[in-house]
């Protein structure tokens, strides 16, 4: 039933009666794009003007008579069809059920992108969309670039049923082809750690897809908490005394975590963390990368106003990184380090046990010095393959991932991101995705990585400096510290 009108038969005599005609106001009227409404009892025709009332006279009261409503105009017929009976010396009252005699019609939905990653166009294909209407995804109206009676070109940035609306008559519900990111934000830490902040993570290896979370615990960070998320509560691993700083985790279950500023080699062992203390660079350490058990690579922070270091720590001693290095610019992740040298931009990486040393093209880096870098691997057992770097840019951040496996590394893929400096960054478990957020503007883009394409942006709340972002072993399961303390925002990206 599109809208409702109402007859008003009033008895006046032996053998007629006067029907009252009221059949939709005018703002109705323009709504359903209705000028005119037929009207025939018995057969009899009169018009009507939409939006003004009108009499009819009715013979043969104590008859059942047939009516018809028709209401025409630029939009779909509405029509009702009932019986009257007019009853001399009363007053009865009909309501007429006005329904469309035809409605627009989606035959299919085609998307750019199955995975919502922000705002995305889609195509409606159907019939009867009229010159213009209304279209909405999800409850929510979508903003129309094209329109036409077979085609509607849009962009959305939620999911759910799409609907077409043409002079106020709705198509039926077609689920969009799109899938949602699922974002929660969660307050998964212990009583001892509640006001918790996120500072680090990575896997163990165990098997379980259940990412290890460095936090720092206590006023003034008298204490951290390493837990593994999993579920919307987290179980806590170990609980020690000491600021920690940063965590790198390689060879399955050997973490170096850096406490107080002391660098600590560290090992589980039924469930325990034991940890031995190592040679500690100078000066306090800002990022750690294991390139394997025995080799942790530090940068580490100098006087004020002087650039950093970078140190090379072993089971024995730890060194600062020499012969040409010039340590200024270099960036730092996990399993992949890069330096400018004398000799050029390297990257060292960690492959079969041995570190290697590899050339990367100087005149296709974006940037003396990478705002970060990222390494990953879409082959498994070759996590150091691939590395990302991110430069900031006029107008927004660069990105270009470098194929290191074979010397010299140059770029596979280049990606521009408008209006966006990342602070940190992650790829998905096959490489193909790269995640990107921005912590105090509370922003996310999301980039393909075998494209260069920008798959879109999502608004997210802004968070505290430092806030760590972590990819779980075995999906695409991001945790971001935040926004809060406290709290953890969990992002399930669905298969694309």
């Amino acid at each position: 039933m599109v809208s409702a009108a109402l007859a008003v038969l009033a008895g006046c005599g032996p053998s007629s009666a006067t029907l009252s005609l009221n059949l939709m106001d005018a703002a109705r009227c323009s709504e359903f794009c209705i000028e005119r409404f037929d009207v025939f009892v018995a057969g009899v025709p009169t018009t009507v003007a939409c939006g003004s009332a009108a009499k009819v006279t009715v013979v043969d009261t104590g008859q059942a008579l047939d009516l018809l409503v028709v209401g025409k105009g630029s939009g779909s017929e509405l029509t009702a069809h009932t019986t009257i009976t007019a009853i001399e010396g009363q007053e009865v009252a009909v309501d007429l059920a006005l329904a469309p005699a035809s409605r627009p019609h989606i035959t299919a939905i085609e998307a750019e992108e199955k995975v919502l990653f922000g705002p995305t166009r889609v195509t409606i294909t159907g019939e009867g969309f009229g010159a213009a209407g209304d279209l909405t995804i999800g409850g929510m109206p979508a903003m129309i670039e094209s329109w036409s009676d077979t085609a509607i070109f849009a962009v959305t940035a939620v999911s759910g049923d799409t609907v077409v609306s043409h002079c106020g008559v709705r198509s039926f519900a077609v689920p969009a082809p799109l899938e949602p990111l699922d974002i929660d934000v969660l307050t998964p830490l212990p009583a001892s750690c509640a006001t918790g902040r996120l500072i680090d993570g990575g896997a163990i290896f165990t098997g379980a897809d259940a990412p290890l979370g460095l936090f720092e615990c206590g006023a003034g960070c008298g204490s951290g908490l390493l837990a593994t998320m999993t579920g919307d509560t987290f179980t806590a691993f170990d609980e020690f005394t000491g600021c920690p700083t940063a965590m790198s985790i390689v060879d399955a279950d050997a973490p170096f975590l850096v406490v107080d500023g002391a660098l600590n080699a560290c090992t589980f062992a039924a469930s325990q963390l034991a940890c031995t203390q190592r040679a500690t660079p100078p000066g306090p350490i800002t990022r750690i990368s294991a390139l394997g058990a025995p080799v942790a690579f530090t940068r580490t922070s100098t006087a004020p106003g002087m650039p950093d270091e970078l140190w090379v720590s072993n089971e024995m001693r730890s060194a600062r990184i020499g012969e040409g290095f010039i340590l200024d610019a270099f960036a730092i992740e996990r399993r992949s380090v890069l330096a400018r040298t004398a000799r050029g931009i390297r990257a060292l990486t960690w492959r079969a046990s041995m570190l290697h040393e590899i050339d990367v093209d100087t005149a296709v880096m974006p940037c003396p010095v990478p705002r970060l870098m990222i390494a990953t691997g879409p082959v498994p057992g070759q996590p150091n393959r691939l590395s990302i770097t991110v430069c900031e840019r006029a107008g927004g951040a660069e990105v270009r991932v470098f194929d290191l496996s074979t010397p010299p590394a140059g770029p596979k893929v280049s990606a521009f991101v408008r209006d966006f400096l990342p602070d940190a960054a992650a790829a998905s478990r096959d490489g193909s995705l790269l995640v990107l957020w921005h912590l105090s503007g509370g922003a996310l883009a999301f980039v393909d990585a075998t494209s260069g394409e920008v798959l879109g942006k999502q608004q997210i709340p802004p968070t505290y400096a430092g806030a760590a972002l972590v990819r779980s072993p075995l999906s695409d399961r991001f945790y971001l510290g935040g926004p809060e303390p406290g709290q953890v925002t969990r992002i399930v990206i669905p298969a694309r």
